[in-house]
Parts: C-alpha cells; sequence; structure tokens
C-alpha cells in the first residue's frame, strides 16, 4: 500500500491508509501502554486515606437521603428497582435499549436514558416530576461518590495503582483505562481538600511532574478540517476563545482593558455562571448537541440554549455544513475517515460522528507526541524519565531528579517535550498546535506555569512550589 495513504479528507487534509496507520500508531503504542500498566502511578497514601474517607461519608449521607425519601428497602443500585420506580410508580416514558446482534429492545435506565428522562421532567411541574428530578440529583451524586470511592480501592501493595490501558478503547480511538483513571476528577472535593488527581505523586521524591495542556485542541481541529474563519481569526489572534465567544455573544466586555486578551486577564464583573455558559455554547454546539439538551445540561431556559446555538452558528456558517456533510457521509456510506484515516463505523447516524472530527485526530496528536517523546527519552538513555499517561487533551511526564536537578526539567521541556507537541501536523497541512507546560510534585493540583517556573529557578536554583511539597 502507498505510504501516502488512501487521499484527502475535507480541506485537503490527509487520510493514510490504515496499514500506515496500524504501524505509525497501533504497533508502537501497544509497549508503551504495557508499561504505564506495569509501572502504575504512585500515590500518596495518606492522602488517598483520607479522600477515601470523606468519600465514603458524602455516599452514605447521599444514600440516607434517598432512603428518607422512598424507604429503607429501595436500592439505588438496582436496575430493576430503579427501572420500576421510574416507569412502573411514576409513569414516566420508557426507554429502551436495542441488541446488536439480536435486534431486541430492552427497557434502560443507563445515563442516556436518565439524560432523556431529565428533558421529559424538567417540562412538568406535578409532583411525580419534582420528586424525579430530586432523585436524579441524588442518583448522580451517589454515583459519582461510589465511583471516588473504588478509586482508592484499587491501590496495590506497592502504593500503585495499575490501570489496564487500551489503544482501542472509545469509538473515536481515544485511549481507555481501567479504572477510569483519565475521569477523575479535577476539583477539590470539599473545601480544604485537594482534587482527586492530586493523589499521584512522581516516581521518585527527587522527581518532579512535567504537565501539558493542549489549547482548545478539538476546537482548532475542527477549524482546521473544515476551514471555520471565526475560530481561525481567534486562533490567530492568540484570544482565549470563551473571553472572545462571551463578548460575541453577550455583547459585553470580558476583558481588563488595556490587558491581554487572556484568560487570567478576565474584568472582574465577568459572572461565572455566564462564563460557564459561553464554554458550553462552542463545545456543545460543535458536536451537534440541541439548544435545548446543552440548556437542560447547563439549568438554563429552552429558549435561551437555542437562542445562544442560532447565534454560534451565524458567526461559525461553516460548522451546520460541516454537520450536514457528516450527516450525509454517515447516512450514505455507514462510515467516517476523520484525519489521519482511522475507520469509524456508524451504521446509524449519531453524535458521536460529529465528534469523532474533533476528538479522533486529537486522540492522533496525542497518541503519535507520546511515541515520539518516548523514542527520544530512549534515544538519549534517560530510564526514569517518561511519560506516564494522557488524558484526552493533557499529558503527563516524570522527570527523573527534577528536584535537585531543575536544569534537566529544562532539558526535557525545551529539547524534547516542546518540539514534538508543536510540530507541524502532517494530517493537518503543516497545522501547529499550542501546549501550555506546568512543573509541580502533585498531577493536575499545586502546579507552577512552566515560565515562571523558571524565572523562580534562576534566582534561587529551586522552585519554593516544588520545595515545599
Amino acid at each position: 500500500m502507498s505510504t501516502w495513504g488512501s487521499g484527502f479528507g475535507p480541506n485537503g487534509t490527509r487520510l493514510y491508509d490504515l496499514w500506515t496507520l496500524f504501524y505509525r500508531f497501533g504497533m508502537p503504542l501497544l509497549p508503551i501502554l504495557e508499561r504505564w500498566r506495569r509501572d502504575g502511578l504512585r500515590v500518596d497514601i495518606v492522602m488517598a486515606l483520607k479522600h477515601k474517607k470523606l468519600t465514603d461519608l458524602k455516599l452514605r449521607e447521599g444514600e440516607k437521603l434517598i432512603e428518607q425519601m422512598l424507604g429503607p428497602f429501595f436500592n439505588w443500585r438496582s436496575p430493576k428497582q430503579v427501572a420500576h420506580l421510574f416507569y412502573d410508580i411514576w409513569g414516566l416514558p420508557k426507554q429502551y435499549n436495542v441488541n446488536k446482534k439480536t435486534r431486541e429492545k430492552h427497557i434502560t435506565i443507563d445515563a442516556d436514558a436518565r439524560d432523556k428522562l431529565r428533558a421529559v421532567v424538567a417540562e412538568r411541574e406535578d409532583e411525580k416530576a419534582r420528586a424525579a428530578r430530586a432523585l436524579f440529583g441524588l442518583l448522580d451524586f451517589c454515583s459519582e461518590q461510589k465511583k471516588l470511592s473504588e478509586y482508592y480501592d484499587r491501590i496495590s501493595p506497592d502504593d500503585r495503582i495499575h490501570a489496564g490501558w487500551k489503544g482501542h478503547g472509545a469509538v473515536n480511538f481515544r485511549l481507555a483505562s481501567t479504572p477510569n483513571v483519565q475521569n477523575w476528577p479535577t476539583w477539590p472535593i470539599a473545601e480544604g481538600f485537594e482534587c482527586p488527581r492530586a493523589i499521584v505523586i512522581p516516581d521518585d521524591d527527587d522527581d518532579v511532574f512535567l504537565m501539558y495542556d493542549f489549547e482548545q485542541v478539538e476546537l482548532w481541529t475542527y477549524m482546521r478540517i473544515f476551514n471555520i474563519k471565526y475560530l481561525q481569526r481567534v486562533y490567530e489572534s492568540g484570544d482565549y476563545i470563551y473571553g472572545k465567544a462571551y463578548e460575541d455573544i453577550f455583547k459585553r466586555p470580558f476583558f481588563q482593558e488595556g490587558k491581554p486578551r487572556r484568560k487570567k486577564f478576565k474584568a472582574p464583573d465577568v459572572e461565572a455562571q455566564d462564563l460557564l455558559r459561553a464554554k458550553a455554547i462552542p463545545l456543545g454546539v460543535l458536536y451537534g448537541r440541541s439548544g435545548a439538551s446543552v440548556a437542560l445540561e447547563h439549568g438554563w431556559l429552552r429558549a435561551e440554549g437555542e437562542s445562544y446555538r442560532a447565534d454560534w452558528f451565524r458567526l461559525n456558517p461553516e460548522l451546520p455544513a460541516a454537520h450536514s456533510w457528516i450527516q450525509y457521509e454517515m447516512t450514505q456510506k455507514g462510515f467516517l475517515r476523520p484525519p489521519p484515516g482511522f475507520l469509524l463505523h456508524f451504521p446509524q447516524p449519531t453524535l458521536l460522528g460529529y465528534n469523532c472530527f474533533g476528538a479522533t485526530p486529537a486522540a492522533a496528536l496525542l497518541l503519535e507526541s507520546v511515541i515520539l517523546m518516548e523514542r527520544e527519552f530512549a534515544r538519549r538513555g534517560w530510564k526514569n524519565t517518561k511519560t506516564k499517561l494522557c488524558v484526552h487533551d493533557s499529558l503527563l511526564i516524570n522527570v527523573a531528579g527534577g528536584r535537585k536537578h531543575p536544569e534537566r526539567v529544562c532539558e526535557v521541556h525545551e529539547e524534547v517535550c516542546a518540539p514534538i507537541l508543536t510540530r507541524p501536523i502532517d494530517w493537518l497541512d503543516g497545522f501547529q498546535y499550542r501546549a501550555e507546560a506546568k512543573v509541580g510534585t502533585r498531577w493536575d493540583w499545586g502546579e507552577e506555569d512552566y515560565d515562571e517556573w523558571t524565572q523562580t529557578v534562576g534566582a534561587s536554583n529551586a522552585s519554593p512550589a516544588l520545595q515545599t511539597q
């Protein structure tokens, strides 16, 4: 087969043949994922135990509220009992899953079903609808606490979590892990506590983490594939995209006058709720969700969600055109091939089809970055400087001896990681992404901006943030 692949996608993007993709992305990734499992993620046991105790307390409180609401014999973990309550007692419209092989329908109360039922009860004000809304909130709370508690139970005797990783773990070719460490929350679990990811620490006490977050990787991917001019202007200006969306949709200034148009310089009168809306609109609408669906998720009026969606489409007329093209491809062919050419089967049109043109190229970017970094680390003989995991648009790297030798962190970042992460991407005709680097000793907690860290290191030969952790 041709090394150059089987053709081109929208806007001149490259589509490689499956043979090339298999040997470029698939085979080199397998030993890296096995090493991630074998090495595991080192855990701060004291912090983990503290987090688990609080999580179990919160779970018990949630279960007590459910018991007060529905009695001591109702088991919120039982799909049969929950389905009986929803459909037989409360009379909500039954939701079904279809067996792909037998085509038989089965009643379900899974996450998709609950989302549809939320939309039903949101339009009603009777007693059963109010009870259903309250129970949905409690079920979400208890499910989240139960998942968090199970994470801590997976810590092995060597004080590590050995997650299994799959390179084909999701329809859109994102990595998936068991337990699902990628979905650990990034926010504190309670006032005075850290986020759950903070229990993950470097492999050795002298090591530090380099953490990378790509800037709006899926938005810029969609922009490049479908030539969305509004997003192109925002990308080229370097503006914080959600601040720009805030100004264009709400017609109010987001940034402080005379300051760079970055998130940290947002105006003091910008309300958190409005910023949340500005964030929800681009990503929610990007992947074909209805205005009503986005409004339901964020507690807006239905008319507000539909109005915001219409405004975003007016700003980005290429977006509905892209959705129409994707819909046609799914309907006529039953499959999609987003850059760099992975084959995704969609016998029925689905929102995942819209999603894959942002998520699949982003996954390819991240996975190949990991492969290239590991090759360079090996070439340089760095045995304990290595990648630890990646999560959708971010990457975690363990830098050996980085506490005592901050110059090693600079070498890893400036000579290896930064050039790889910002390299021209061949399947997107040389497009270059931007990635933000941070340094710290806990995953996604207490980290320091790389540029600020280097200034501190230059002044005192060691970062105060690293000395105190």
